[in-house]
């Protein structure tokens, strides 16, 4: 239990132990922060604090060991991965937080500070009261010369290997806006299930928790969320199947594809099944939809999920998506929401920024290859393929919707933009978005996202 004299330490405490965890032992931040959450019955405050830590570090981290190594006179591989994880929070809250005055969270890190020993404790009162003074002229140091990647990498807290990526691709301005928007949380949105409920509904059962629920901008039927008190999953309507909590750019995905009542669908990496069950609610629960995915477990999640939902359109098939057990020619709509980088996420989860690798680009590229081949035998003439990623990265993208396009023995006719969503034309990718559409974290306020359709010919 969280004692009077020490406010605050718990969630500082579960904040450390979720980075510790990550940085160990390689694991994800929120399936450890969920796991820790768990097993130390925290309560809702706790949780949400902890959370926001650990988000924050994760998402500053560059830029936080930067600072910290200003100050500190002993090098960082000398210093107790647990001290150095303490004040990381710490300085995540002396250059970021506008919750905790710096005083509040120097005293809070030497108290955790002080169960490691004395030493740890003296070390850490000095680094961080000296960073205090580092920061009282305008936030936490960044570096000032040097190569532009270099110091943009640090300042906006990105691997240098994508920044430079993405200088050589956008330019300066662009590559900082997009590093700007990957460093701000995106709002919760949900995606209302039209079968169970309408927007209005959902706006005045919540009005009276002081959640404020706004129409999202790019699709109908979403809801931007303010003021949740927790969980999204705790707000009512979740367990009657009123909504399903999902990106924009993710209820886009569902949007371009609109299944149809009698159409034959799959979805050939489905799980967790928020763009099934979108399908599925598009059809008026009217179509016949395969859900595949290689994970028993996770395949379960598309089963609960469509039964919360009240769906009973959708079936699953345990299978590897490059080599499907089904008829090949048979299916209406193909949709292929396929494995990437995820690096179009980060600002969703910051984690992966640190985990991802120049050459994990191309390995992604190379399995979407195979996905997309076997997603053209399904489809029959005149049929339709949707095909998504949650990165913005060419090799995972257009370089696919060009290469398909472009073969004359596939009859794949590319739409360029649905009907409706003209409006996403962005000039700074005219040339790139000649098939599919994209979208750059700093445009649309959501996910960085890739989606094509094309439309098969029915000569066949």
């Amino acid at each position: 239990m969280e004692s009077q004299e020490a406010p605050g330490l718990v969630a500082r405490r579960l904040a450390v132990q979720a980075l510790e965890r990550v940085e160990r032992e390689g694991a994800y931040l929120s399936l450890a922060l969920r796991a820790l959450l768990v097993r130390r019955r925290a309560s809702p405050a706790q949780a949400a604090a902890a959370t926001a830590l650990a988000t924050g570090v994760m998402r500053w981290m560059s830029r936080l060991d930067y600072a910290l190594g200003r100050v500190s006179r002993r090098p960082r591989t000398s210093v107790d991965p647990t001290l150095w994880q303490i004040l990381r929070v710490a300085a995540y809250e002396i250059g970021f937080s506008r919750d905790t005055p710096a005083p509040v969270a120097v005293d809070l890190a030497v108290r955790q500070a002080r169960t490691l020993g004395q030493g740890p404790a003296a070390f850490a009162n000095a680094v961080l009261r000296a960073l205090v003074r580092e920061a009282a002229g305008g936030g936490l140091p960044a570096p000032t010369d040097g190569p532009l990647d270099a110091r943009l990498a640090v300042t906006h807290s990105h691997p240098r290997w994508l920044v430079r990526r993405w200088l050589d691709r956008f330019g300066t301005g662009t590559t900082e806006a997009i590093l700007q928007a990957n460093n701000e949380p995106l709002p919760l949105s949900v995606r209302v299930n039209p079968l169970r409920a309408t927007p209005e509904r959902l706006q005045e059962a919540w009005r009276a928790r002081g959640v404020r629920a706004h129409p999202t901008t790019l699709v109908p039927g979403g809801l931007w969320l303010e003021g949740v008190p927790g969980a999204v999953e705790s707000l009512p309507g979740f367990e009657e199947g009123w909504f399903t909590p999902q990106s924009e750019a993710a209820m886009l995905v569902g949007h371009v594809a609109g299944a149809r009542a009698g159409e034959q669908a799959v979805d050939l990496c489905a799980a967790p099944g928020g763009k099934t069950t979108h399908l599925a609610e598009s059809s008026g629960d009217q179509a016949r939809i395969v859900a595949i995915d290689t994970h028993p477990a996770r395949l379960g999640l598309v089963r609960r999920n469509a039964r919360r939902l009240g769906l009973r359109s959708i079936r699953t098939l345990l299978a590897d998506a490059t080599r499907v057990p089904l008829e090949p020619g048979r299916f209406d709509l193909v949709l292929l929401d396929a494995p990437c980088t995820a690096l179009g996420t980060l600002a969703r989860h910051p984690d992966v920024r640190w985990r991802r690798r120049p050459e994990d680009i191309e390995t992604m590229a190379r399995l979407q290859r195979e996905l997309l081949e076997e997603a053209v035998e399904l489809l029959r003439p005149g049929g339709r393929l949707v095909y998504s990623v949650c990165s913005f990265e060419p090799e995972e993208s257009v370089d696919h919707a060009r290469r398909l396009s472009s073969d004359t023995r596939l009859e794949m006719v590319p739409i360029r933009l649905p009907q409706g969503l003209a409006g996403l034309e962005d000039p700074e990718l005219e040339t790139e978005t000649a098939v599919g559409l994209t979208l750059l974290p700093h445009r649309c306020r959501t996910d960085g996202f890739f989606v094509v359709r094309f439309d098969r010919s029915r000569a066949r």
